[in-house]
């Protein structure tokens, strides 16, 4: 074997990559600033902790917490985006307050490295509206989030979810290692090198912005 090819294999076997998911409110309880300051400090300490580790942002780039987690990694980070739509694009739009929103939406979403979209998981249109479909195409999402995720950073109230597919689900699908029949995810888990940081959960409560950080269970992993 070569020395060329020796150092070649030696970098590839020493690569690593830190997957981020994310999930969360829509809003900030606690103001926009304060809580961004908050998330800056927790990536920072990612990138002291794990320098020179190649990072993927997982998100939806809803309005709130997926886009505020998503600017702050790919400042702090240089980390790459790869979106996860709940569902086609424009339709997902309708769900976003102004058109300014909307704008935000599509220029995030042009630059981001990968983008997937969810299956349509009901038979006829009532995804398209306000429904329990609808709920469900979310919780595709949530679900691709918790199962690819080796960190997960939500902004969330600590509250039961308010619909199928919310936060409070994706948290725990994370924490347990597995997701629910129906959102199948043998066919979408992502090709990656290994993490040096598998399994964490980094909880911002979203009206005290106190962070907890809890491990999930090797076992569940």
């Amino acid at each position: 074997m070569s020395i060329a090819h020796a150092k070649k294999r030696r970098c590839e076997r020493d690569h690593q990559e830190i997957l981020i998911g994310v999930t969360g409110h829509r809003t900030f309880a606690a103001g926009e600033r304060s809580t961004a300051a908050v998330v800056a400090a927790e990536l920072e300490r990612i990138a002291v902790r794990h320098p020179d580790v190649e990072v993927t942002c997982i998100t939806a780039l809803a309005e709130g917490t997926d886009r505020l987690v998503a600017r702050l990694a790919r400042k702090i980070l240089g980390a790459r985006i790869h979106v996860s739509l709940p569902m086609p694009a424009s339709a997902y739009e309708m769900d976003f307050a102004t058109e300014a929103s909307r704008r935000t939406f599509r220029k995030m979403l042009a630059a981001a490295e990968r983008v997937i979209e969810a299956p349509i998981l009901s038979r006829g249109r009532a995804w398209r509206r306000y429904t329990e479909e609808r709920n469900h195409q979310y919780a595709w999402g949530g679900a691709y989030v918790a199962r690819n995720a080796d960190i997960l950073l939500t902004i969330w109230d600590g509250t039961p979810a308010r619909g199928t597919g919310g936060t409070a689900f994706v948290v725990d699908w994370f924490l347990e290692g597995r997701t629910p029949r129906r959102y199948a995810m043998s066919r979408w888990t992502m090709t990656r090198a290994p993490s040096p940081a598998p399994g964490l959960l980094i909880h911002v409560d979203a009206e005290t912005l106190r962070v907890r950080r809890r491990r999930r269970h090797l076992a569940n992993h």
